[in-house]
């Protein structure tokens, strides 16, 4: 049987990106790239795909040319799908200091596919091998990497089993440094149906046992252990304000090529970075931050970086450690900064400025803790053993009427830090005597044990209920009450007072008041604390295609004098199907003197207009008012000429204010048919 060859297309692009400024020279970057891939059908189970992608950069004072062939061979048949595949990433550099560099990456997946039938388990195996290296004297990179592992996830009649292993070896030539982790991770679970289906339980049993080994060198008396264990999370919002990060594991899966935060325009409000540690010390961090090429940020991007330090133990409440100073490596892309031994856990870097023209990347975060050695090298080893089982009961008692409730332990065992055993129970209660009546009951208790230190409790139990006013109005009232309790002792009681009301004031405009009062009172020396938010929302459709949108924000605290405000008014008007046009004020600002580095004020306005069925514009200005004044303007400009040819043009300018920068970009793309 020949080989069945699809036609795939070739890809052309360009890109030339000027920068400049007031007082500062102009600066031209040309980048050119070619894609190619074939797909070969080899017979009806094998098939062969091949890649290519060259890629050629310019810019003042160095060239970059880089390489990048694949291979992928597959077989998929009733029993296995199995895939091997070949990277081999080249980069050569025309300027002084730079040598050429590689990544190769060798990697096999093998997974069975005979579990459509039942009783038979899903298994899976995989194996990697990885080299980088560069041709500097002396070497700046130069690092092997292996990693394998596998599952079984089998689903029998009463339970469902699941097991994987994963192992990673990584040695590095340059700072002799050699790390190493094995990871095992055992779950079972089952679930039944009872009571004529009106009632549901589950439950599940976890194991996992992770051991890292890492040999570091010893400088000044110190070596670098790499702290494990640790999730990340990312979120754009105001640092001080009770917020929870949402996760975000892309900042902790290994991958320092793939972006996981993009910092585009000196957002508002800030960008925050976290981690979880589960209290272990932390004294290096290292935020990896490259540009959309995936190359070192130049000094300018690079210094247009402030950061600020957050500690938490809920993920809620934050406490400013300090500003940080941070380094910028270009050699490793990455942000480095020293931290002052924190044990908490959870942290977050807050990047309060940044660059205003530039889009920036983010795409790893690793922490390290200082270890006291001697020698040329420390032997560091930690291992984490968790055990965790989860509990799950609903039961609709009536048609009306429903109980959920959960339990959770998780025992965590450490090696160089203090043993944590987490306990939560959690229960709630939903009645609905009416059709736009709602009543919700709920209590929770959560206990924190770590060894050598208290054991902290908190326990709560709250009330809501939902009901309407009036034919327009909705609303929803809740009280919760909180008792906070550290080694037996009761530390502080809470109570929040939450109001919500949902109101539709006149045709096509709706409204929404989010008011809490939070009173916390200390049994300390420490005086209370009261805490008020309060948040409206207003959305009118004042005519078809027409709408207008306002928030106001407010939060105030008795330990600090006055409140932070803010407020957003936003204007989008569709003209035509070819026009429209928005427009809005935000304001954001502070009575308190420690927040003073958050206000913010500016004017924004755009256009978006169709010019052709084949050509788009969109025009965007924006005046910043405070913290300093200025003007941006930025414009996008895209026209798809034919089928296989379309240009992107960009620019933006910020003038007005202390500096001017511009930065115009031009993309020409070509895609061709039929190689």
């Amino acid at each position: 049987m020949a080989a069945d060859l699809r036609a795939e297309p070739l890809s052309l692009t360009g890109d030339w990106n000027y920068q400049g400024g007031s007082g500062q020279a102009g600066r031209l970057i040309q980048e050119y790239s070619a894609d190619f891939s074939q797909h070969a059908q080899l017979t009806e189970l094998m098939g062969l795909d091949a890649d290519l992608r060259y890629d050629r950069r310019i810019e003042p004072g160095l060239t970059r040319q880089n390489a990048i062939p694949s291979l992928s061979w597959s077989l998929n048949n009733y029993l296995f799908w199995l895939n091997l595949a070949a990277t081999d990433d080249e980069q050569s550099y025309d300027a002084p200091g730079r040598g050429n560099s590689s990544n190769r990456t060798l990697a096999a997946n093998w997974n069975s596919t005979w579990q459509r039938r039942p009783w038979l388990p899903a298994l899976t195996a995989n194996l990697s091998k990885n080299w980088q290296n560069d041709a500097q004297e002396p070497h700046l990179q130069d690092q092997e990497g292996t990693g394998a592992g596998g599952s079984v996830d089998w689903n029998l009649a009463l339970a469902r089993v699941f097991y994987s292993y994963r192992q990673n070896d990584t040695q590095d030539a340059v700072t002799g440094d050699e790390y190493k982790s094995k990871n095992h991770q055992a779950r079972v679970s089952t679930d039944a149906a009872f009571w004529e289906g009106r009632g549901t339980a589950s439950v599940s049993q976890q194991y996992a046992y992770t051991t890292n080994e890492s040999v570091s060198q010893v400088q000044n008396g110190f070596a670098l252990a790499r702290v494990n264990g640790i999730s990340s999370y990312s979120a754009q919002t105001q640092p001080a304000i009770p917020f929870a990060l949402p996760a975000n594991g892309l900042l902790t899966d290994g991958n320092r090529d793939a972006t996981a935060v993009a910092v585009v325009n000196n957002p508002t409000p800030p960008v925050n970075i976290g981690l979880r540690t589960s209290f272990q010390q932390v004294d290096r961090l290292y935020l990896y931050a490259v540009d959309t090429s995936g190359n070192p940020l130049t000094a300018s991007d690079s210094g247009a970086f402030t950061w600020d330090l957050y500690w938490s133990d809920d993920n809620l409440n934050w406490t400013l450690s300090q500003p940080l100073t941070a380094y910028y490596n270009p050699a490793w892309k990455r942000f480095e900064f020293v931290l002052p031994g924190l044990s908490h856990d959870y942290l977050k870097l807050v990047a309060r400025t940044a660059p205003a023209l530039s889009t920036v990347n983010l795409t790893e975060i690793e922490a390290y803790r200082a270890v006291s050695a001697t020698g040329t090298q420390a032997l560091t080893k930690d291992d984490q053993t968790t055990y965790q089982t989860d509990a799950n009961l609903n039961l609709k008692l009536r048609s009306d009427l429903q109980l959920t409730s959960n339990v959770s332990y998780q025992q965590n065992n450490y090696t160089l830090s203090p043993d944590l055993t987490n306990t939560a129970v959690n229960s709630g209660l939903v009645w609905n005597p009416a059709a736009l009546w709602t009543v919700r009951l709920n209590g929770n208790l959560n206990t924190r044990d770590r060894v050598g230190l208290p054991t902290d409790e908190v326990r709560s139990y709250g009330a809501s209920v939902g009901f309407p006013l009036l034919p327009t109005l909705d609303s929803v009232l809740g009280v919760t009450r909180s008792w906070y309790n550290s080694g037996g002792l009761s530390s502080s009681t809470g109570t929040t007072y939450a109001l919500q009301l949902i109101a539709a004031l006149y045709t096509d405009l709706s409204a929404r008041l989010n008011l809490a009062l939070d009173q916390r009172d200390s049994q300390g020396s420490t005086p209370g604390v009261d805490t008020t938010t309060g948040q409206i929302l207003l959305t009118s459709r004042l005519k078809p295609g027409l709408t207008a949108d306002w928030s106001g924000l407010y939060s105030s605290s008795s330990t600090a004098a006055g409140g932070d405000y803010a407020s957003d008014a936003r204007l989008n008007w569709r003209l035509t199907d070819l026009l429209s046009v928005r427009g809005g004020l935000y304001n954001s600002w502070s009575n308190s003197a420690s927040s003073a580095a958050y206000d913010t004020s500016n004017l924004y306005g755009g256009l978006d207009v169709a010019l052709t069925a084949n050509m788009q514009l969109a025009l965007n200005q924006r005046l910043n008012i405070s913290p300093a004044s200025g003007n941006t303007t930025s414009l996008d400009w895209r026209w798809t000429i034919n089928q296989y040819l379309s240009m992107l043009t960009s620019g933006a300018f910020m003038y007005g204010g202390k500096h001017d920068e511009w930065n115009v970009s031009s993309r020409l793309h070509t895609r061709l048919t039929g190689f």
